[in-house]
């Protein structure tokens, strides 16, 4: 009888170091998987910075093409002083011209009798001859205007299209036809992966509308945005009842108005448009999203004690609740499973 409970002790024991071995791989494969989206997060920060360098850029150009339209207008305005100079100067020479005709009229009975004829006659022509260079430099700084004038419109058009894109970016507005497809999808986190980025027209906080077979499934927000993909969050009560993203649904661009950018934060919305409530600070796994007042989604109720929602997803790096042994976390489905793997 000893003997077989001695038996049955060593399998237990076994079977302890067996879990044991198993738990500790298990810790080492979840440690690994925290740095690597620790370095990930590290990498999307100097995207911002880079990103942040390229706005200031864009703002230095802008404030370069400013100051050269204003140096344009100033050199505008001493063509125009030396315009009306030049007029003054040719309507001057017209009197005297027409002074001199005169007094050559006058003097007609008594060129006759004048021995330098040939001396008057080269007068008049030197006096022609200055009309004509005065009328020709008229003509130059006439054309040195216009030719100001067609720089300061396609310098204040090309301001225009600055401001514009600008604005665009800054309301969230994707511009021109957008089509994509979703590459990934993660409902139990509340977002998905889009398979287009900034390459394709895609800018931050960005409104996009997912739709299947014609059918709409709900509405994104963009949160993070990278060359070729984006990450969208779902915004809280657009899913369609019964309805789940899955891989491959469509996704379009939602019309937003032209004219009038994102309100601010603690803004009251304008008369007619559809007001957006706030998402949180941050995503999970420690994605920065839009502050607050720019589409934030409804709390999630709280857990009922001693559980979790149903459908919910369990953090592998949560603390084990006060009491209960720690377990190992369940296996999701692969279209649900952790996004930073």
């Amino acid at each position: 009888m000893w003997k077989g409970l001695l038996i049955v002790s060593a399998l237990i024991l076994a079977g302890a170091a067996y879990l044991g071995f198993e738990n500790k791989k298990s810790f080492e494969t979840l440690h690994k998987e925290r740095k690597d989206k620790q370095e990930e997060v590290e990498g999307l920060k100097d995207d911002l910075e880079v990103a942040t360098i390229d706005l200031k850029k864009e703002v230095d150009i802008t404030d370069k093409l400013v100051q050269e339209t204003e140096g344009l207008n100033t050199k505008l305005t001493v063509a125009k002083s030396k315009e009306s100079d030049h007029k003054g100067q040719i309507a001057a020479l017209t009197s005297q011209v027409k002074a001199a005709e005169a007094m050559l009229k006058k003097g007609q009975d008594f060129m006759r009798e004048v021995p330098d004829i040939e001396a008057r006659k080269v007068q008049m022509a030197e006096l022609q001859n200055e009309i004509q260079e005065e009328e020709s430099a008229t003509q130059n700084v006439q054309l040195q205007i216009a030719e100001v004038n067609t720089r300061r419109e396609k310098l204040q058009a090309a301001a225009d299209e600055l401001q514009a894109l600008t604005n665009d970016q800054a309301a969230g507005r994707i511009r021109g036809v957008f089509k994509s497809t979703v590459r990934k999808a993660f409902n139990n986190w509340g977002f998905v992966i889009v398979g287009a980025g900034n390459e394709q027209g895609v800018v931050n906080r960005a409104q996009l509308d997912v739709t299947r077979r014609g059918q709409s499934i709900c509405k994104l927000l963009v949160t993070t945005v990278e060359p070729g993909e984006c990450v969208a969050e779902i915004i809280p009560g657009s899913m369609s009842p019964g309805q789940a993203i899955q891989p491959g649904d469509d996704v379009t661009k939602t019309n937003l108005p032209a004219s009038k950018p994102l309100p601010a934060s603690g803004a009251a919305p304008a008369a007619g448009s559809v007001p957006t409530p706030a998402l949180p600070e941050s995503a999970p796994g420690g994605m920065q999203l839009p502050p607050a007042g720019e589409l934030m989604p409804d709390a999630p109720a709280a857990p009922a004690a001693g559980g979790m929602p149903a459908g919910a997803d369990v953090d592998p790096f949560a603390p084990a609740a006060p009491g209960a042994p720690a377990t190992p976390a369940p296996a999701k489905p692969d279209v649900d499973s952790d996004p930073f793997k």
